[in-house]
């Protein structure tokens, strides 16, 4: 996964060649951030609104035959409002004969790539290593390649210890959003640590109730024997009754 930088476009096709050039066939896949930026900026006014809106709209479908649906009708859009035909083909060439690298129904068979669509997690891990080494833009290294890499080091390990964390928040945190419309949403993300309580607490329950029937059966027996107590045992109530002497 890169930017929409055609140099790095160019590179990867260099790189890995695929079934072309006798090799596994390797899927490129653009960043969900910056493909928006470009469309933002190459079709962001306002004369070329509707086409930037079908063409954000096409990247969040999950099904091919929808994606391709709005990038026609980005281009028959794009027909109407420039009659040179420059937009419509780069609308065609950039963005509909494209669409498997910047569009998300390309990546429906991996939850990875679901929740990993953009390159700024891999750029922050750079801009980390870059601090760490002295070697970020306007700074200078005041140490040796010992201390560099004692630098690295201690920035990896940051990196790290922030991964453990947001994991182990991402196990117990529960889904907010729409939850008052659509509380069937919340109770899917349940931990495994809530479940086990939530379990745990109805075994007791149920523990404690068959104990409590189990005795009153054997207070019941014995009051049957003796002639002195009545119990009345129900399904949702207990009521014992004294005779009257």
């Amino acid at each position: 996964m890169t930017d929409d930088s055609a140099i790095e476009q160019r590179a990867i096709r260099l790189a890995f060649p695929g079934l072309n050039g006798g090799e596994q066939e390797v899927a490129h896949l653009l960043c969900s951030v910056h493909s928006n930026r470009t469309l933002l900026r190459r079709l962001g006014s306002n004369a070329n609104k509707p086409i930037y809106q079908l063409l954000k709209h096409a990247m969040y479908f999950v099904t091919q035959i929808q994606n391709r649906a709005l990038c026609e009708q980005a281009v028959a859009a794009a027909t109407a409002i420039d009659n040179t035909g420059n937009m419509a083909n780069y609308v065609q060439t950039y963005w509909l004969q494209t669409a498997s690298k910047w569009a998300m129904y390309a990546r429906q068979h991996s939850p990875f790539l679901l929740q990993a669509t953009t390159t700024n997690a891999c750029e922050a891990w750079h801009r980390k290593l870059k601090s760490g080494a002295g070697l970020s833009k306007g700074q200078v290294a005041s140490h040796g390649i010992y201390g560099m890499i004692l630098n690295i080091m201690d920035a990896a390990k940051d990196v790290d210890n922030r991964a453990v964390v947001a994991k182990s928040r991402f196990r117990n945190r529960k889904l907010a959003v729409c939850t008052k419309q659509y509380k069937e949403i919340g109770h899917r993300f349940l931990s495994r640590n809530c479940l086990l309580v939530n379990l745990m607490l109805l075994r007791n329950a149920l523990q404690r109730e068959r104990r409590c029937l189990i005795l009153m059966r054997i207070y019941g027996a014995v009051a049957s024997s003796t002639g002195n107590t009545y119990f009345h045992v129900g399904t949702s109530s207990t009521s014992i009754l004294k005779p009257k002497y």
